[in-house]
């Protein structure tokens, strides 16, 4: 077995909770495509999945998921409490073509893997395994605040969506190719560690269309309107 194999093996152990894997699960070189869609495969090649050798498709966007706007008066500074209140939620999932959810699946466990690891190196960000939302409920958070001003206060993630393919060697329902690989394609919407922050209003807000905003504190200061 080959190292990228065993390191495919042993991530998904670890992200999918021990699942026991029923079927060869495989991940290909760079140098050696995935089989095509419909050619034919033997009997011995039965519930291998080969995962394709371009990696998954990662898309990444910030997305604010608690904020709340105070006005600090001159002579009310120091130490406040305030609760954020949820404004969105980001909830992992991996779901097949059609869209029926596969997330406790061994294939999960592989595209966690990747996906986790395509991340950290590409972004530098760390994508969370567990739980299911980004968040759950407001938050009570303690600042302190030495100037006056209108600030915003903001927890936000970085969601990261795409899809990753594999390819499979099943029985086809029809007597032609009775036998044969089959392209399946699972797509993922994860999100990474959060941000927590605090802006301060100083000028209009940004114009920009928000698919250009990378940085949630841009987000966040969008969000906030203009002082």
């Amino acid at each position: 077995m080959s190292s990228v194999t065993k390191a495919a093996r042993a991530a998904v152990a670890a992200l999918a909770g021990g699942l026991l894997l029923s079927t060869v699960l495989t991940v290909a070189a760079s140098a050696d495509p995935p089989p095509i869609d419909g050619a034919s495969c033997s009997s011995s090649q039965l519930g291998q999945k080969v995962w394709s050798y371009s990696g998954p498709q990662i898309n990444i966007k910030p997305v604010i998921t608690d904020q709340v706007a105070i006005n600090i008066a001159p002579g009310t500074t120091g130490t406040r409490t305030d609760t954020l209140t949820e404004v969105e939620t980001v909830t992992r999932a991996v779901t097949n073509s059609v869209g029926v959810e596969v997330s406790a699946s061994a294939e999960a466990g592989v595209i966690f893997a990747k996906v986790s690891t395509s991340v950290k190196a590409t972004y530098n960000y760390t994508v969370v395994t567990t739980g299911s939302k980004s968040t759950s409920k407001t938050t009570a958070v303690t600042w302190n605040f030495n100037q006056p001003g209108y600030y915003g206060l903001y927890r936000g993630v970085q969601q990261v969506s795409g899809y990753d393919q594999y390819t499979e060697c099943i029985r086809y329902p029809y007597p032609s190719v009775p036998i044969g690989w089959k392209v399946r394609t699972l797509n993922f919407n994860m999100f990474t560690s959060p941000e927590e922050g605090t802006i301060l209003c100083t000028g209009p807000a940004t114009t920009l269309p928000d698919i250009f905003i990378t940085k949630i504190r841009d987000l966040a200061r969008k969000r906030l309107g203009d002082c």
